[in-house]
């Protein structure tokens, strides 16, 4: 009986790690549009933000660098995949319509489900496959149900689905490379989305407003309360999981980003709306009720 409600737990605990994380990461538009709003470019902010991380982990990456002696290649990869997903959703959430631009994100069910099975060997089953159909019916559902929302893409709509394929792709690496501490990795994500954030900024591509410290201060503050906290806890559990799992219950991040707008913005979610979040949910459950289908990886060190 122990030992069955010890195996309950180490599937659970990720799961729900999972969730609050992606919840948090379903609310992180609102202070970027907030600075946005202030007139404060997001570009500064992603790079700023993410340097703070990078050097709040920096002990930490150093103290494990002789883990990391074999791995040099996955942290670069790591940071091009994950810097490059980090930044490509801020900026979508940062400039196109939050909603919008989540649902165009959240293919990312189909990209996980696919890359699982094609990189790990993990069995899409039934189950799987129902719950990766009701997410993307789901959030078909909440952008209108109409085929003539494909013909209206806009540079952020590309972003937001670049971004769900960067992610995917980048959690699919988490889990292969289970023998590099989890903190290790962290951390090349972050430095990789400051270095891919600051270069418009060096080159001269993007243009911005001269900083204050205010705006240096709120920047640290997304970046080490918000960013960090959501990243540590969504890596950590993509780790511990299946692919095509993690990626069909971070649909959350979906609908908490659909119910936060419609709440901060004094507005009433429609019967669609509330349609396409039912189907999410339903996903959600019947991804996060279940035991795995094949044995996951051995679990990271953190």
């Amino acid at each position: 009986m122990a030992v069955f409600k010890s195996a309950r737990v180490t599937v659970l605990l990720p799961t729900v790690v999972l969730i609050l994380s992606s919840m948090l990461w379903g609310l992180v538009w609102w202070p970027l549009k907030y600075l946005h709003a202030a007139g404060i470019d997001g570009l500064p902010v992603i790079a700023i933000g993410h340097a703070g991380v990078s050097l709040v982990l920096l002990p930490f990456f150093w103290r494990q660098r002789s883990q990391c002696q074999s791995g040099w290649h996955w942290l670069i990869t790591i940071a091009l995949l994950g810097g490059a997903a980090n930044v490509t959703f801020n900026v979508a959430m940062l400039y196109g319509n939050v909603v919008r631009a989540m649902v165009l994100f959240y293919l990312l069910p189909v990209w996980g489900v696919l890359g699982g099975r094609l990189f790990l060997g993990e069995k899409i089953d039934f189950i799987r496959l129902s719950s990766m159909l009701l997410a993307l019916i789901g959030a078909f559902i909440m952008l209108g149900a109409s085929l003539e929302l494909f013909s209206q893409f806009t540079w952020p709509d590309l972003v937001a689905l670049l971004a769900g394929f960067l992610f995917a792709m980048n959690n699919i690496v988490f889990r292969v490379t289970t023998q590099l501490p989890v903190i290790s990795k962290v951390t090349a994500l972050f430095m990789g989305g400051c270095v891919l954030a600051s270069v418009p900024l060096v080159t001269g591509w993007a243009h911005t407003e001269p900083l204050n410290i205010n705006v240096i201060g709120l920047s640290l503050a997304i970046g080490l309360g918000w960013w960090l906290l959501a990243t540590l806890g969504s890596q950590w559990a993509v780790t511990r999981m299946e692919a095509g799992r993690a990626a069909v219950i971070m649909v959350m991040e979906l609908v908490t980003a659909v119910m936060s707008t419609a709440l901060i913005g004094g507005k009433m979610l429609l019967l669609h709306e509330w349609l396409g979040v039912a189907c999410v949910l339903i996903a959600t459950l019947l991804e996060a009720s279940r035991p795995e289908t094949n044995d996951h990886a051995p679990d990271g060190t953190a």
